[in-house]
């Protein structure tokens, strides 16, 4: 038996955004940098995602989120990058599952990662 799963019934967090190729080509380049991987960036999306991010928190008139990002200095796989809405947590490193992610988890369950953010007055939303 095979299961037909139509574009209405998938419910994703993802939208399109139209680039020209040449914008497309110096993610992709940029993506395969040693400075790309060492910050946990190894495709066009993540570059896209996080250049977009940081943009719009340089620039954007209003900012209702809080970001908070705690560097690991065992494991770069460790470092914390989320932005703390009122209603939920994102994750600025996994691109898949980003609100349940280890990183998202660890500012709820880690003693250490919670003292971190009492120390910056950060209130995480409820789950």
């Amino acid at each position: 038996m095979i299961a037909m799963v139509t574009k209405t019934e998938v419910k994703s967090t993802f939208s399109a955004v139209q680039l020209p190729r040449q914008v497309i080509q110096r993610l992709e380049d940029f993506s395969n940098t040693e400075f790309s991987k060492k910050k946990g960036l190894t495709n066009k999306t993540q570059v896209a995602r996080a250049a977009c991010l940081e943009f719009l928190e340089k620039y954007a008139v209003e900012n209702d989120t809080t970001r908070f990002v705690l560097p690991s200095l065992e494991d770069d796989e460790l470092r914390i990058d989320v932005h703390i809405f009122n209603d939920r947590v994102v994750c600025n490193r996994c691109i898949t599952d980003k609100e349940k992610c280890k990183h998202v988890e660890a500012l709820y369950k880690d003693k250490e990662v919670k003292s971190h953010l009492k120390k910056s007055k950060i209130i995480l939303p409820k789950r």
